[in-house]
């Protein structure tokens, strides 16, 4: 097939056609590196869950978690690490094959590297995010806790408009935060002027990345709806059961999401290309260039 161009303005069902034609072209050797390191986290990750769902349905009333809490904070622990290893490696297979060196036989010896970096570069924003999104939250505490002195009635008409405010705010930033880890990823920059880049295009952009976020977002929703199928029914009738089933289906349910992420991860990578193009001509500088060595 022919070889795919990133920097490329391109249209919402051209982003999705390319996003497909990218998938069709090299999902063997795009899976075949992630599922190398996603499918022991994914086992970590499931037999972990299954405490952080005891915990939270049956015991988080009660107050009796002691004996679990260690699993939880595991569980946060590794499901952190999976999100940074499915955005890292998906994105050094597509800087690869950018630079024109992904094929068939590249292996984790050959994307380790840029993995490991890129996943210093996703911990790192996502810790500003988390800060960022932590200081919000804490002065919207401030702000509830103050109003909220006039009773039951008046905390819970400043909780719904808290949740209200909190429900806006997600979707004025969901482009954006969509965006943050390109940059870094696909840009050379550093981590802070990624945010930076990330939040002017996403509101520059608004409409477009929204769309596409809406879209493939609605798409493999309904995939991991149905990895996830057995897990809910488990949880719906043995709710805090632990066992062999339990393990199975959780682990189902994220098998799904290690399958489902890198598309979406793909879909929104065309989304900055394309923004790219738009914004500064990369392609059209890349020919001048070649055209000025010759």
């Amino acid at each position: 097939m022919e070889r795919i161009e990133f920097y490329r303005n391109r249209t919402l069902s051209e982003r999705f056609s390319v996003s497909v034609d990218f998938l069709k072209q090299n999902w063997k050797v795009l899976y075949k590196n992630i599922l190398i390191g996603a499918i022991p986290l994914g086992i970590v990750v499931a037999f972990l869950a299954q405490y952080y769902q005891e915990s939270t349905l049956l015991n988080i009333y009660s107050g009796n978690v002691n004996t679990t809490i260690y699993f939880i904070a595991l569980y946060i622990v590794f499901a952190v690490i999976l999100n940074i290893y499915l955005n890292a490696m998906t994105g050094a297979v597509l800087k690869k094959y950018g630079e024109g060196h992904l094929t068939p036989a590249t292996g984790w010896s050959d994307l380790s590297r840029t993995m490991l970096s890129l996943s210093g570069k996703t911990f790192v924003i996502g810790l500003l995010i988390c800060g960022v999104i932590i200081v919000f939250a804490l002065i919207l505490a401030l702000i509830f806790s103050f109003l909220a002195d006039g009773g039951t009635l008046g905390a819970m008409v400043v909780t719904g408009a808290v949740m209200f405010i909190l429900c806006i705010v997600l979707i004025a930033f969901l482009p954006s935060l969509s965006l943050t880890l390109f940059p870094a990823y696909f840009s050379g920059t550093g981590n802070r002027k990624s945010l930076k880049i990330a939040f002017g295009m996403g509101f520059r952009n608004w409409g477009n990345v929204f769309v596409t976020i809406l879209l493939a977002g609605i798409i493999l929703y309904v995939i991991i709806v149905i990895f996830s199928a057995p897990k809910l029914i488990l949880a719906l009738f043995s709710p805090g059961e632990i066992g062999v089933l339990t393990f199975l289906s959780g682990f189902l349910a994220i098998l799904g999401n290690i399958l489902t992420y890198p598309v979406f991860f793909i879909f929104i990578a065309f989304q900055y290309f394309s923004i790219v193009e738009s914004e500064q001509s990369l392609s059209l500088q890349s020919k001048v260039d070649e055209f000025e060595n010759l």
